[in-house]
């Protein structure tokens, strides 16, 4: 004596009702999977600019404070830059104090030229900043 006969299901002639069975789903992952990687160099993307903002806010208050203390020489001057871009979550590359030579600057300003970097993930931004005195 045979047991009942389990059959197959059979598949659906295209066009016809539940052909496409599951076909949602691969969409729908294909989808989210996309989003994702969309999502994730927008976030990248956001980090980015956030670092260059913040070396670029970092060099401009090294320059005002450096601006400030440059009559009193080059490396206190310096110093007190190095002192605010770390503040400011950022390093002080290059540091200069000297006359101003740009055609705006008072003939006797001193002006403060600073680099400082500032780093989001493996990527190094750098900002520069220029303040005279007086």
């Amino acid at each position: 004596m045979r047991g009942p006969t389990v059959r197959a299901p059979r598949a659906a002639a295209p066009g016809a009702p539940g052909a496409d069975r599951g076909a949602a789903t691969v969409w729908c992952v294909a989808c989210l999977g996309l989003l994702s990687v969309v999502l994730g160099a927008v976030l990248a993307l956001a980090a980015v600019v956030e670092a260059r903002q913040r070396a670029a806010g970092a060099a401009d208050l090294a320059a005002l404070a450096a601006a400030e203390r440059a009559w009193h020489g080059s490396e206190r001057a310096c110093e007190r830059a190095l002192l605010v871009a770390e503040a400011g979550g950022a390093r002080l590359v290059r540091c200069g104090i000297g006359p101003g030579l740009h055609p705006d600057d008072p003939p006797d300003a001193l002006v403060a030229d600073l680099t400082v970097e500032s780093r989001a993930g493996p990527h190094r931004l750098r900002a520069r900043a220029r303040a005279t005195t007086g």
